[in-house]
């Protein structure tokens, strides 16, 4: 698997010689694991350095690396020095003139890490400046659904991303979850990125649902915005009131259209609203041509009305942490 770095030094420098040595541990695990790295930057502030010292610390046999890199000549020189009859580097540069700004000299570094994470297939963070070019890199990972692994040694932007992914990774990961922060049970984590469910954890980001409940009971279905929101879904529902006799609005018709899961919180209420009826009679629709999931989560002991609907699965879910469980294992 390809697999990009991100992060290096953060605000709080006394944490700098923990990182170092994580990155190097972490380097010497994805070389037994024969994982391939996409690295950036050659330069000691930065954990590409020390991941690239620990993945070629193991001189029994050579190996490549690629880099994305600004072509400069400091670079090429600082490139030159860790080249050797261990490691060979693939380069893959960014050709630049010596006489732009500063400021659009770091718009080329961060092309090539934008390079680096198109290429890749799971990112592994650690460290990290949360003002730097760490923190919108792993924003810009988890917006295109890569699988990011962030390490919580060090704080940065590393732990910020973990607070935004917590309850994703801790659903996948369980326990070993909190091993994100012990050195040496680094090698758990990697073994998870080989692992199929947890390559599944990207999809969950993809999934775009619509939640389709009754207007005088929206308890339920705030909870499940909640929980879902946590993960990383694109949620849509209807907020919107509107009066008897009326069709359903072309707004909550387009957003059924756009989701692949309709999840339809049933109960009394539901029953009898003739705005849910319709809402699940085009998901069932929509579902007889492949174009979308149905989830029924009944949350009372209403018998379903809908004839096409009669027969599917449906989950009975009474409780709070029930409805968890499920919409959990249902995201799996």
């Amino acid at each position: 698997m390809k697999i990009m770095i991100i992060g290096g030094k953060t605000e709080h420098n006394e944490s700098w010689e923990k990182i170092k040595e994580a990155c190097i541990e972490i380097g010497k695990i994805l070389r037994q694991k024969n994982h391939t790295l996409e690295l950036c930057s050659p330069f000691e502030d930065s954990a590409d350095y020390w991941v690239l010292k620990g993945y070629c610390s193991d001189s029994c046999s050579c190996t490549t690396v690629n880099y994305h890199y600004v072509k400069l000549d400091s670079v090429d020189r600082k490139l030159q020095l860790l080249e050797n009859k261990y490691l060979k580097i693939n380069k893959v540069p960014i050709i630049v003139s010596k006489s732009e700004e500063k400021s659009d000299m770091q718009y080329a570094w961060l092309f090539c890490q934008l390079e680096a994470l198109e290429c890749c297939q799971c990112v592994l963070a650690i460290g990290g400046k949360n003002t730097g070019s760490a923190n919108m890199l792993l924003r810009f990972a988890e917006g295109k659904r890569k699988l990011v692994i962030p390490f919580t040694i060090g704080d940065g932007a590393a732990m910020r991303a973990y607070e935004r992914r917590e309850f994703q990774l801790k659903d996948k990961l369980g326990n070993e979850v909190y091993y994100l922060n012990s050195i040496a049970h680094f090698g758990c984590i990697i073994d998870k990125i080989d692992e199929s469910d947890m390559k599944k954890s990207n999809d969950i980001g993809e999934r775009k649902i619509f939640i389709s409940y009754a207007r005088r009971r929206p308890c339920e279905a705030d909870y499940i915005e909640t929980l879902l929101r946590r993960r990383g879904v694109s949620v849509f529902r209807d907020e919107s009131e509107f009066g008897a006799g009326k069709e359903i609005p072309v707004q909550i018709e387009e957003n059924i259209y756009k989701s692949n899961t309709f999840i339809a919180v049933y109960c009394a209420e539901y029953a009898c609203s003739p705005w849910c009826y319709d809402e699940l009679e085009l998901a069932l629709d929509l579902r007889e041509k492949g174009q979308i999931e149905i989830w029924i989560l009944c949350i009372d002991d209403t018998r379903i009305v809908s004839k096409r609907a009669r027969n599917m699965v449906f989950y009975q879910v009474k409780s709070r942490e029930e409805i968890e469980g499920k919409i959990v294992s249902l995201l799996s």
